[in-house]
């Protein structure tokens, strides 16, 4: 009896320490100091929507996306080339030609535990 009652409680232990252990992801285990920089809060990008590089600096996992808050599309003009990576890079940020007035959006520079905002504005059609 105390011989199935240690294998159960061996197998439990065994069980939990699995889950506890899938569980975790690299993000989570990474002890040094996160750092997440984009090199601007502002980009301009011109009418015909050639596009501006946007260097990122960090030790995680990261990926750039339109902030779109109030859910109506602001921002689907804007072309994001690439969307994730890791460690340093360079993103290019571009847009589709500009038909008419300037237009405006935020990008989320974002790793699981910071984030950042980048505010991009596309210049105006050629009058």
């Amino acid at each position: 009896m105390i011989k199935n009652f240690t294998r159960i409680v061996v197998a439990s232990l065994s069980v939990v320490l699995l889950t506890a252990l899938a569980g975790c992801n690299r993000e989570d285990v990474e002890f040094d100091n996160p750092i997440l920089e984009s090199g601007y809060t502002q980009l301009t990008v011109d009418n015909a929507g050639t596009a501006v590089e946007l260097p990122i600096t960090s030790n995680r996992s990261w990926q750039v996306e339109i902030a779109d808050e109030n859910g109506e599309g602001f921002g689907d003009w804007v072309k994001i080339s690439p969307e994730s990576g890791r460690g340093n890079h360079t993103v290019s940020i571009g847009a589709e030609a500009n038909p008419g007035r300037q237009r405006v959006t935020r990008l989320r520079v974002s790793t699981s535990i910071a984030h950042e905002y980048v505010t991009v504005t596309q210049r105006p059609a050629a009058a």
